[in-house]
């Protein structure tokens, strides 16, 4: 990619931003370089004697021998890696298209390439580079995982490496044959990669892999989370009066952030989630990809769930006590803005998935839809969500267990990618007279179920995806993609030996080398989280010193607790909306606001439920008018069909005359 094209999109602020990252990139290159030269030995020095007899010192020059790294030893390895999604063009390299800002992978390749850990001729295909879950542009990932050939210092699978290359039927150049000198210590990769990447990007774990793993196959799971806070307390943006109430001067008012949207109903987005896990269509949840031709889309959710974010570096898993969403709220509540998070994870998602079940909860939480409106649109065609609920039912009878638990809803469902490695291989591992309990009580439970629950009953069919918005790309965070422990075990030192929980003993003298190299990541990420706290800290406090909404109105001067504890007058009205509501509650109100996510909402006079907006077409047409327009074009220049290009099929391009 040319760098005119490269950065035309960029703004002063992103361009400032690139410059600066790259600044920083080159003194660290610099810095590298004269260590490298202070270590170096130096070069000989010959004594030449001219015709007077005097001798003079002069150094033999030789050319610097190129570095071949299909020459040296290669193993296949996983790293684990995260960043912030704002300065990218999501995650996947574009190999044909321009993008205003970069990608990711193309900013990791460059990195690798810099530090020849790759061979760049090769390419990213030729590095058998495989990606787990591709995000787009703006999403970030906590958990982000790549698999490909490196170089190595320890290990030479050339043999396997060169197996895999005649299988993907690629060249085989007689370099690669070539045997390297092996170490007994293997390269730092999380901490070379680090001294060279941006500080978006920031590398936390590798790990040894076997020479057919993929990144993408292998992941058991991929878990998403959401941030979002629950909305404006009534200090901020009061209600109107009962006459501006009337009023139709300001319908985005009353009540709700003109940014963000309303004060969420926690509770009931709650119920709304809830009813998301198991085996659904999520067809109307996602935007169809034609060019895929999908065809199936169903896909499993193992655990569904809205949880309050907690303050401060918590040591140990517990949940956060969450006071402010029940429906007597406390005055400390009122005064509160909590930050919440929306876990979801599941064996696969199909393309936007994510934003647009949060698109949906946010109606929900807005009051604009109740919460049965998620079973709805999974209900695709009659009586689909009554046999997806019994499927669920059936899937938690083992241990007698109903989906109830606590005294609420258990958010993960038994047996799934939710449940730690040994207690599945418990289930799994019951024996017969285990598996042909459940096989009865499945059978009597179908027998004796009703296909049309009660819950079921009255619920809307929609057969095609109504319209609506999506969510905003940046809260969401890719969080974790799950791999067997036989598989991956990750580690942040050069040691590559196995990596067994509970037994860290073993690895001795590459546990410091981990924790060393872990030390230096944290420190950088916690550096940039410190950053942005101080920022955060400073908006909420521009916040406090602007005209209080209940007046309208700044003191001249104020004393000097005032100004040591700033804060907003309470608001004298009271009712309306808050944090609680029923279920089946849905807003009724004046203002009509839809919160997206991010600080942003779009407003409206009058609110148009999902079951009277427009439909859009059928997956079917659209996959259709794709294969006889959009694919056919692109195929033709190729020589395949629109059918083999959207399963991946590259094929060349055909010169025309």
């Amino acid at each position: 990619m040319e760098s005119s094209s490269r950065y035309q999109g960029y703004s002063k602020s992103q361009l400032i931003a690139r410059i600066a990252e790259l600044e920083r990139g080159r003194d660290d290159l610099v810095k590298a370089r004269v260590r490298e030269k202070d270590s170096a030995p130096s070069s000989p020095t010959i004594s030449v004697q001219n015709e007077g007899g005097a001798k003079k010192n002069s150094k033999r020059t030789k050319a610097p021998r190129p570095f071949d790294v299909s020459s040296q030893p290669c193993r296949k390895i996983a790293l684990r890696f995260s960043y912030d999604g704002a300065p990218f063009s999501g995650l996947a390299a574009q190999n044909r298209l321009s993008t205003p800002l970069p990608t990711v992978e193309a900013v990791l390749w460059e990195a690798m390439c810099a530090i020849r850990l790759v061979d760049p001729s090769k390419g990213m295909e030729g590095s058998g580079w495989s990606r787990c879950g591709r995000t787009d542009r703006g999403v970030s990932a906590a958990g982000q995982v790549v698999a490909l050939w490196v170089r190595s210092r320890k290990v030479n699978e050339w043999p396997q490496r060169l197996e895999w290359q005649r299988a993907k039927a690629l060249a085989v150049r007689r370099s690669e044959l070539r045997k390297g000198v092996l170490e007994s210590q293997e390269l730092n990769y999380v901490q070379s990669l680090n001294r060279v990447l941006p500080p978006s990007i920031r590398i936390q774990a590798w790990s040894p892999v076997r020479p057919d793993f993929s990144a993408r196959f292998d992941c058991l799971y991929r878990h998403y989370k959401y941030f979002f806070p629950a909305g404006a307390p009534r200090a901020i943006l009061p209600g109107l009066s009962k006459e501006g109430a009337e009023s139709d001067t300001d319908s985005s008012f009353g009540g709700l952030a003109l940014g963000t949207g309303p004060r969420l109903d926690i509770e009931a987005m709650r119920d709304a989630a809830s009813r998301l896990l198991g085996d659904h269509d999520f067809r109307h949840l996602c935007k169809v990809d034609s060019s895929k031709q999908i065809t199936n889309f169903r896909r499993r959710i193992d655990g569904a769930s809205i949880d309050l974010v907690s303050r401060g570096w918590p040591t140990s898993p517990k949940p956060v006590a969450d006071e402010s969403s029940s429906s007597s709220l406390s005055k400390a509540g009122k005064e509160e803005e909590e930050m919440y998070v929306f876990n979801l994870r599941g064996t696969a998602f199909l393309y936007h998935q994510v934003r647009h079940i949060v698109a949906v909860l946010f109606l929900v939480g807005a009051r604009l839809e109740k919460p049965s409106i998620v079973d709805e649109l999974m209900n695709v065609e009659k009586g689909r969500i009554a046999a997806d609920k019994l499927d669920l039912k059936l899937a938690k009878l083992d241990r007698g267990q109903d989906g109830q638990g606590g005294g609420g809803v258990r958010w993960w469902l038994p047996h799934s990618t939710t449940m730690e490695e040994e207690e599945r291989a418990q289930v799994e591992d019951g024996g017969d007279h285990r598996r042909m309990g459940i096989a009865r009580a499945i059978s009597k439970q179908r027998r004796t179920t009703s296909r049309s629950p009660s819950e079921t009953k009255g619920l809307m069919v929609y057969e095609t995806k109504p319209a609506y918005e999506m969510a905003s790309d940046r809260p969401l965070v890719l969080w974790e993609c799950g791999f067997r422990p036989t598989d991956v075990g990750w580690r942040a030192g050069s040691y590559d030996g196995p990596v067994v929980e509970g037994e860290r003993s073993k690895i001795g003298r590459g546990l410091e080398d981990c924790r060393s190299t872990a030390v230096r990541t944290t420190a950088e990420l916690h550096a940039t989280w410190h950053r942005e706290a101080i920022r955060a800290e400073m908006a909420r406090h521009f916040v406090l010193a602007s005209a209080p909404p209940s007046s309208g109105l700044l003191a001249s001067r104020t004393n000097y607790d005032q100004a040591r504890f700033p804060h907003l007058a309470e608001s004298e009205d009271e009712e309306g909306p808050s944090g609680g509501s029923t279920s089946d509650e849905v807003r009724r109100d004046r203002s009509m606001v839809q919160p997206l996510g991010n600080g942003t909402s779009k407003p409206a006079n009058t609110y148009h439920p999902l079951g009277v907006r427009p439909r859009d077409d059928s997956v079917e047409e659209k996959n259709q008018r794709w294969l006889e327009g959009v694919g056919k074009r692109r195929a033709e220049k190729r020589g395949i069909t629109a059918m083999q290009l959207a399963k991946g099929v590259i094929g060349k391009v055909v010169a025309r005359d």
